[in-house]
């Protein structure tokens, strides 16, 4: 809610002064090049060396997207015209927990994924649930 009031208190000043102004707020990406601390390469990291790996918390659910999807989502913010602020949530629309993405990988790699947590990996303080509103950007045509 105070992010949404901040980005809110943004908007007048814009508008008057004709300016354009957007924001992407970009949930969880992944794909190609992305830095090994987060999920999906952390876990493709420990597959290498074997069908067992360690996380720390498994139930978090977040709103992953995909690299690509990403950049064409920009895209089309960029084409919005007229003056004022807007926030655009890009995002999947769904969010996945973390059994979930195993579950997926499981799928393409044809193997089981031995799984133990550690809750010295463990965020207590982050949100268990985050999923993207994505009406705005789909509004565009995205």
């Amino acid at each position: 809610l105070e992010e949404r009031l901040r980005f809110a208190s943004m908007e007048p000043p814009f508008r008057k002064a004709g300016t354009r102004f957007r924001v992407a707020r970009v949930f969880n990406v992944f794909g190609p090049g992305q830095h090994e601390q987060f999920l999906v390469p952390t876990i493709l990291r420990q597959l290498r060396l074997g069908p067992h790996v360690t996380l720390g918390e498994l139930h978090h659910a977040r709103d992953y997207v995909y690299l690509d999807d990403v950049v064409s989502g920009i895209l089309k913010i960029l084409e919005v015209r007229g003056a004022g602020f807007e926030l655009f949530n890009l995002g999947s629309g769904h969010s996945a927990d973390v059994a979930a993405i195993l579950k997926i990988l499981e799928s393409h790699l044809r193997f089981e994924i031995r799984v133990t947590s550690d809750s010295d990996r463990g965020r207590p303080e982050e949100p268990t649930a985050e999923v993207a509103n994505i009406s705005k950007i789909r509004g565009l045509g995205w």
